[in-house]
């Protein structure tokens, strides 16, 4: 049995690098954090210990990993032919929130790359794991530390909720700065593409670059009740663009638990005790606290606030739409 402890990075720095590269050492990867997220992976040429990275997760093998850089020059051995967008973007926005596709030299494994010839690279502005990086001496193949179908992670102790027993150790250093996802590129192609809105605006890229991203943004899953770490089924989530419907909703639905996420500009206009303001910082905590408790459905607001925030119209845009015909 696996016994999943949280190490307080702040505490005992040494003594946890030490006990994660024991454990990594052992074959199993390990839970870091970054500035946006927190993190699951392993060395990248530690192959054995990689593949147990889709084994914890239930993740599909053809879904690639992600290269975590300690330093630029990390770059030049895992891609080639990089373009100058690179480094145009490398020198305002990183280290930091985010990930630039690249092609991949043949050397890096295709467990890594999902089969793919592109291996994305991340250089995260998080202090300790730039350090825990450069004592292991090669880049982390990584992922957001939970189960597929799941919130992404902003603390050790979700991560917990999620991966325990299933990893021995999660490197602890409080929480992100972000709470949400690195933004998403590709420069493989003609044209520079946004894969996943996130921190980083497209606007502010293409200002860099001095060039339209097109954009061929990926769906993910927001919850997948099939993956839930905490009760064998979850609550859904609602869409819905009128307070109105929404109140009227909820005086139907006496007997549901729902809980409400809308923009504080209308937090006060919800007719219920069960609300919670929304921001990107709050998105992932407000999903797994209507989990914890037993909520049946969220229902968010989505107005013109979450409409054009990039980052909140994806991660919310594929829930079920709201419809008052389900009150019967």
């Amino acid at each position: 049995m696996i016994i999943t402890k949280i190490l307080d990075v702040k505490k005992n720095k040494e003594l946890s690098i030490d006990l994660a590269i024991e454990s990594i050492n052992r074959g199993f990867p390990v839970a870091f954090p970054t500035e946006t997220v927190y993190g699951l992976g392993a060395p990248i040429f530690n192959i054995d210990t990689i593949r147990k990275i889709f084994e914890i997760k239930q993740r599909d093998l053809g879904n690639p990993l992600t290269a975590h850089i300690s330093n630029l020059n990390d770059v030049d051995f895992l891609c080639k032919d990089i373009p100058d967008d690179f480094y145009k973007l490398s020198e305002k926005f990183l280290p930091g929130p985010l990930a630039i596709i690249l092609h991949k030299k043949n050397e890096i494994n295709n467990i890594i790359s999902g089969n793919q010839s592109t291996l994305s690279i991340r250089f995260p502005a998080n202090s300790f794991f730039l350090e825990f990086a450069n004592i292991i001496g090669q880049p982390f193949a990584a992922t957001s530390a939970n189960l597929s179908g799941r919130p992404s992670p902003n603390c050790a102790e979700v991560v917990l909720d999620d991966l325990n027993g299933k990893i021995e150790y999660i490197l602890d250093t409080g929480k992100c700065d972000y709470s949400i996802e690195s933004t998403v590129i590709s420069l493989v192609g003609e044209n520079p593409i946004l894969v996943r809105p996130g921190v980083i605006s497209k606007d502010d890229i293409e200002k860099v670059i001095g060039k339209k991203l097109d954009i061929e943004v990926n769906s993910i899953t927001l919850y997948n009740s099939n993956f839930s770490a905490i009760r064998n089924s979850c609550c859904k989530v609602i869409n819905s663009e009128i307070v109105q419907d929404v109140n009227l909703y909820i005086s139907f639905s006496t007997s549901k638990r729902i809980l409400v996420l809308a923009p504080e500009s209308l937090i006060d206009t919800i007719e219920s005790n069960y609300k919670i303001i929304l921001n990107i910082g709050t998105l992932f905590d407000s999903l797994r606290y209507a989990e914890k408790n037993y909520f049946d459905e969220v229902i968010v607001l989505f107005d013109k606030f979450v409409k054009d925030y990039e980052i909140l119209n994806h991660r919310l845009k594929y829930s079920q739409k709201l419809t008052l015909d389900n009150n019967g």
